[in-house]
């Protein structure tokens, strides 16, 4: 009865509502009355009181994101080690490569000259008892240098023969000599450069700790299973390889890619022998393993002489089409025991016989020829 009372009020107090409406209205009520009503909230404290609220941190980054950032550090990371730009300082990455690429042109240049210099008189290169003489101490020791002149020209019985090719031997190696020392010089000079450069700024990054503070992996793979440490070694990158083992503790030398392949593989296959010598002998605990074996079955050293093999047919072959084109002139190198035969001592002067004066055989010789207008593949 209590509850027809009710529902009869409702009605005439919904004068404005539908019948329809005020029949959901009762049915609702009839329904549902059983469900409790719920408490309303009600903050501690005044309700505007804000200090326990947490701020929303607009640039707060979403996962997807950071993940998406991190794997952009890790491509530039690569791509880096790829280009052999990772030991760069950021402050003046354009003046250190400039340098370090003549650097290194001269000492490859100077240790040319020291080794054919040692090898016509021992003794005048590194601690040796002719390596202080200057170029003018040499000249007034010709007499003692003449010594070393090849056995064919001691026995040379013409003498005004024999005494022009003895002053063209010692003019050769006091030229060699100032040209020695010339570079000598400007590697020093290098040096001195390269100083001036860190003092101006000490606290200059490489790309490397740039990216590594960046959170960067260094021993992360791109879809074939590539790490930074492989793509250096494969592109011969000495200083990036070098970097790369004295600024990351965390590498990992050994990791091998999807072919089971290690940085020395490829080292090794593409001919970098210092890269090959510094990876094994680098100081680390745990050293590159030069005995695994890839993909193909093959070590590194198996995998270096494979392409030393595959070098020397290829040069086979390039002998056989120029000499039967007959386009180009062949030099020998100059033997120890060889007579000098260049009368402006141009060809002598670089360790090869003039080319007027060779005879070209007929089938290839390893090391001992190559074709003058052709750069050696080797």
């Amino acid at each position: 009865m209590d509850h027809f009372i009710t529902d009869t009020r409702k009605v005439a107090g919904a004068a404005e509502k539908s019948i329809g409406e005020s029949l959901l209205d009762i049915a609702g009520d009839f329904l549902f009355g059983f469900v409790p009503k719920p408490t309303p909230y009600d903050p501690e404290g005044e309700g505007d009181d804000t200090e326990d609220m947490v701020a929303i941190n607009p640039k707060q980054k979403k996962p997807k994101a950071m993940i998406r950032e991190k794997d952009n550090r890790d491509k530039q990371l690569r791509e880096g080690a790829f280009l052999g730009t990772l030991h760069l300082p950021l402050d003046y990455a354009a003046e250190y490569a400039h340098l370090k690429h003549k650097q290194q042109n001269d000492q490859e240049a100077l240790r040319k000259l020291e080794a054919f210099l040692e090898d016509r008189v021992p003794g005048i290169t590194g601690d040796g008892p002719w390596a202080k003489k200057s170029p003018a101490e040499l000249k007034k020791m010709s007499d003692k240098l003449v010594k070393y002149v090849d056995k064919k020209v001691q026995k040379e019985k013409d003498k005004d023969k024999k005494k022009l090719l003895e002053k063209q031997f010692v003019e050769g190696i006091i030229e060699k000599k100032k040209q020695a020392n010339k570079l000598s010089k400007e590697l020093d000079r290098i040096k001195q450069q390269f100083d001036k450069l860190e003092d101006d700024h000490p606290k200059s990054k490489t790309a490397l700790q740039h990216l590594l503070e960046q959170n960067a992996d260094v021993n992360s793979v791109d879809k074939e299973g590539f790490t930074p440490l492989m793509l250096a070694a494969r592109n011969g990158h000495y200083s990036t390889v070098e970097k790369l083992l004295e600024q990351s503790k965390d590498i990992d030398q050994n990791k091998c890619n999807n072919y089971s392949a290690n940085a020395m593989h490829y080292a090794a296959m593409y001919g970098h022998r210092d890269v090959v010598h510094l990876l094994r002998f680098n100081g680390a605990e745990k050293k590159v393993n030069k005995r695994q074996v890839n993909a193909a079955g093959k070590t590194p050293k198996e995998l270096a002489l494979d392409e030393a093999k595959d070098l020397q047919e290829h040069k086979e072959q390039i002998w056989l089409e120029t000499y039967k084109e007959g386009k180009y002139k062949l030099v020998t190198e100059m033997g120890k025991k060889d007579l000098p035969d260049d009368p402006i001592f141009l060809y002598n002067a670089l360790g090869m016989h003039a080319p007027t004066a060779v005879e070209p055989p007929k089938q290839w010789k390893p090391d001992r020829w190559r074709i003058s207008k052709i750069k050696d593949p080797a």
